[in-house]
C-alpha cells in the first residue's frame, strides 16, 4: 500500500530574537491545514540553511521560501501553509 503524505500548516519560531536569523535555531512544528492547532513539534534547526532544507524537503516553493527568509528577518515567528511532510522531510529531521 502507498503511503499518503500530509499536508499541514509548518510552524517556524525564531529561538532567541537578539541572535542573528541567518545563524539562528529554528523550532518548527507541525499543524492541521484546516485550524490552527499544532498537530506536533518537528524538533529544531539551524541556520536559515538548515531551514531551507527542510522548506525544500516539505515542497515549498522557492517563492514561500524567500518570503519566509524575509519574514524572519524582522519576526521571530512565520507559518506556511500547504507544507508536505514527506518522507524526505521525516529523514532529514530524524524523526
Amino acid at each position: 500500500m502507498a503511503r499518503r503524505s500530509s499536508v499541514g500548516r509548518l510552524y517556524i519560531a525564531r529561538v532567541r530574537p537578539a541572535v542573528d536569523p541567518v545563524n539562528a535555531e529554528y523550532v518548527l512544528a507541525f499543524g492541521s491545514p484546516g485550524t490552527r492547532e499544532i498537530a506536533f513539534s518537528l524538533g529544531s534547526i539551524r541556520g536559515l540553511d538548515g531551514l531551507t532544507d527542510v522548506l525544500r524537503a516539505g515542497r515549498v516553493p522557492v517563492s514561500e521560501i524567500e518570503k519566509a527568509w524575509r519574514v524572519l528577518a524582522v519576526e521571530m515567528t512565520h507559518l506556511i501553509p500547504n507544507v508536505t511532510l514527506t518522507p524526505a522531510l521525516i529523514r532529514l529531521l530524524g524523526l
